[in-house]
């Protein structure tokens, strides 16, 4: 088999957006309006603003938007897996990133039942600096400068200051990617060597926007640390026996329509949860677009290099039989069709 080139597989989308622009405030505008006097330089110089703020224009009504931050260091985890998955599903990735691998984790469980498991009937404080609900959970404020008076609970500040809490060693990470698919190791410093220099040092901003239609199910409103919110904002969807609120969707609303009335709004976040099938899931409508030191992905050339790297490693694999848990992939499955005709009939079909 000759070495895959991705470009073979790829459709070529012509991508032409129709979407209207809302007339309604969005999240960070909404915000901003409560407290541009104390960002508003920020806000002013922010290349970056602007163009989120225009992404949550274009998805106002259909879509919530949240914001997470990572160190620049983990792009390379990132966009290697963003290689793997378009390679084993035959299938180019449009505004979509890995935040976590999708196979991680198990499928998503109801957001408050998720929460009456981990509560189990006391209403007591959540840390998720704990390795078990950092897996599950993502910390995210709901609007861009969301936090801004709180040092460590701010995404911009994140951002500005390229830092992640908890971050995973990076070459650990990408040796359980090559474990997992039983890929050849010896190619763990070539990933590695491919992102070096001043790209690691730019952090990386994620623009998380979820359907309205699911929202609820996955994600739910926090203090710091992950504690589901205890004051009351909204009266028709808070349970005074739980103390909190069973729909973030509510309370979203409620920011955009009425930020004044909302007395804490500088310090709300959220927690995603992190299920296979919806937020780690590209099928989902989620829309996971990343912005690096001021651009929409990063404008380095490494992309090219890294995609001839997993074009060879795939390739390699795929070719000694070697490759396992890509069984049901749509790559796996071609290559399972074309050994059985080379077989049957004698034909050599080649990949170009």
């Amino acid at each position: 088999m000759k070495v895959v080139k991705k470009y073979f597989f790829l459709v070529a989308l012509a991508l032409c957006s129709t979407r209207n622009i809302s007339a309604q405030k969005t999240q960070t505008e909404a915000c901003l309006d409560r407290y541009k006097t104390e960002i508003k330089n920020d806000w002013k110089n922010s290349a970056i603003a602007k163009k989120c703020i225009e992404q949550e224009k274009k998805y106002n009504d259909s879509h919530y938007v949240f914001y997470h931050a990572q160190v620049g260091s983990l792009r390379i985890l990132q966009d290697f897996l963003k290689e793997l998955y378009t390679l084993l599903n035959i299938k180019p990735l449009s505004d979509f990133e890995f935040i976590r691998p999708w196979y991680a984790n198990e499928k998503t469980t109801d957001v408050n039942t998720f929460i009456d498991n981990e509560e189990k009937g006391s209403h007591h404080g959540w840390y998720d600096h704990r390795s078990d609900l950092r897996n599950k959970l993502l910390s995210v404020n709901i609007s861009l400068f969301g936090n801004h008076y709180n040092y460590g609970e701010c995404t911009y500040d994140y951002f500005k200051s390229n830092l992640s809490i908890g971050a995973p060693a990076v070459k650990s990470a990408i040796e359980k990617i090559f474990t997992r698919f039983n890929l050849n190791k010896n190619y763990v410093y070539d990933v590695l060597g491919i992102m070096k220099g001043e790209d690691e040092y730019k952090a990386s901003l994620f623009q998380i926007l979820i359907p309205k239609k699911i929202i609820d199910q996955c994600v739910y409103l926090s203090h710091a640390y992950g504690t589901p919110y205890r004051n009351n904002i909204v009266v028709s969807c808070f349970d005074k026996k739980k103390e909190r609120h069973t729909k973030i969707s509510t309370i979203l609303e409620k920011c955009k329509k009425d930020p004044k009335s909302i007395e804490d709004l500088g310090t709300l976040q959220a927690r995603i949860l992190l299920g296979q099938d919806i937020v780690l899931n590209p099928e989902s409508d989620i829309k996971l677009i990343r912005y690096v030191d001021g651009e929409q992905n990063s404008t380095s050339d490494y992309q090219e290099q890294l995609s001839e790297l997993a074009n060879t490693i795939v390739t390699e694999s795929l070719e000694k039989n070697e490759m396992i848990n890509a069984d049901n992939t749509k790559l796996a499955r071609l290559t399972h069709y074309i050994a059985l005709h080379n077989n049957t009939q004698g034909v050599t079909y080649g990949m170009a």
